[in-house]
């Protein structure tokens, strides 16, 4: 099966294409193309803005499409930022100032209230208006302060302050090595979704 990987975020494709390695599909991203959509994703959920850009890529560009949405659920904000992690605090404020606020807003929580999670949800449109959707979470707390020691990947800059107590570790802290071992919201979700559409890897006319 050919599948569209739909997002123009370098680090978010390299992972997908680690994470699909070995699975007997054809995956290409919009650089292969030579093109890319911008979908606005103005959904309510994590699920909704997966399906519309999957919807949006298959529409485009005529073949299966995997698409994710993720975002930041922090226990004591009331699950906030959540699905509007990215555009938290509007859409034209700098993504480097994301992390300092929230910090900042967190400032006189206790450590034993500072539980958190990422939240993804990946999902995989066909062509004939099949479409199928997965989610998983990947819990831990935040930190009182960001990891100094490592720099922010861009799109990703919670990862800087989301503390994994299993390796006593920030998740930006991590080794290649080590995030590859964890199994981590996008990997669960992932793999749901694997099992899930596993008689379409076989026989794409599987109902």
């Amino acid at each position: 099966m050919q599948v569209m990987l739909a997002t123009t975020n370098p680090g978010k494709q390299r992972e997908l294409q680690r994470m699909l390695q070995e699975l007997p599909l054809t995956l290409l991203t919009p650089p292969d193309t030579g093109q890319a959509l911008n979908v606005v994703e103005d959904g309510k959920t994590f699920a909704e803005n997966a399906l519309k850009k999957a919807r949006a890529y298959v529409d485009w560009y005529g073949e299966a499409a995997l698409a994710d949405d993720s975002g930041l659920e922090i226990d004591a904000l009331d699950g906030a930022p959540g699905v509007h992690s990215r555009r938290w605090l509007g859409p034209d404020v700098a993504e480097s100032e994301l992390v300092p606020e929230l910090l900042n807003r967190m400032a006189h929580v206790p450590e034993h209230e500072r539980g958190a999670q990422f939240r993804t949800a990946v999902a995989l449109a066909l062509p004939d208006g099949r479409y199928f959707i997965e989610e998983g979470v990947f819990r831990g707390r935040i930190a009182v302060e960001p990891a100094l020691t490592a720099q922010a990947r861009a799109g990703l800059p919670y990862r800087q302050i989301f503390y994994i107590p299993e390796v006593e570790k920030r998740y930006a802290e991590l080794t290649p090595e080590e995030e590859q071992q964890l199994e981590n919201h996008r990997v669960r979700a992932l793999k749901r979704l694997m099992e899930t559409i596993a008689p379409l890897l076989i026989d794409p006319a599987t109902t």
